[in-house]
């Protein structure tokens, strides 16, 4: 007998084995395919909002800007001004410079001061200062990596000089490239974190933070 006339396929051992789709009839078909919709689980739900309960004061500080001049904080009446962001993860406020990482090539930039070299904190000390002339409370970010730049100098973290040609470099300062191959996806892997830093201890924020007390 032909087993397939019958949805069965011989094995070599004389044996009928049964198959899914070998004799099948279109309406054995749609019995494996059709599906009924389940109806809903859960019956409907009706909520009612009322904005009238528990009417409480909105916290001030939550109309807040990132980086604002004196002049726009008085103007929106802002309550907060925030300092972070990348440009401050690896801030060292002992000459008020930051490497500013993949946002602008890997570069150690200083930040600009109201007066001096920069020594001792001076720019976090205008941010502060202009915030609060502004009528706002400044929001400080405390770095927490160790290695921070090493003076008040620009360089570059991925020197095309140093590490070869690269996908894109400062138009300002070619020698600083972007990290990454010609090809713009294989990233340099080999830069030495002593071109542009050295490591620091915690008690070198701890003094940070003590120092914005106390001035």
């Amino acid at each position: 007998m032909d087993g397939r006339k019958h949805g069965t396929n011989p094995s070599s051992d004389g044996q009928a084995n049964p198959t899914s789709d070998v004799g099948s009839s279109p309406a054995t078909a749609d019995a494996r395919t059709h599906f009924t919709p389940m109806t809903e689980a859960n019956p409907a739900v009706v909520i009612t909002v009322d904005a009238g309960a528990n009417r409480h004061a909105i916290d001030p500080r939550i109309y807040g800007l990132a980086w604002a001049t004196q002049a726009q904080l008085a103007d929106l009446d802002a309550t907060i001004n925030r300092w972070g962001g990348n440009a401050v993860s690896r801030h060292n406020w002992a000459f008020s410079t930051t490497n500013r990482c993949k946002d602008y090539f890997f570069e150690n930039q200083p930040d600009p001061v109201s007066s001096g070299d920069g020594s001792n904190g001076k720019s976090a000390d205008d941010f502060i200062d202009l915030t609060r002339a502004g009528g706002a409370q400044p929001i400080m970010t405390i770095p927490m990596m160790g290695m921070l730049p090493i003076d008040r100098s620009i360089r570059c973290g991925y020197s095309i000089a140093t590490y070869g040609a690269q996908q894109a470099s400062d138009p300002v300062r070619p020698d600083c490239g972007n990290g990454k191959m010609v090809d713009g996806v294989t990233r340099i892997r080999v830069n030495n974190p002593a071109d542009t830093s050295v490591p620091y201890p915690s008690s070198h924020q701890a003094n940070w933070i003590q120092h914005i007390v106390n001035t």
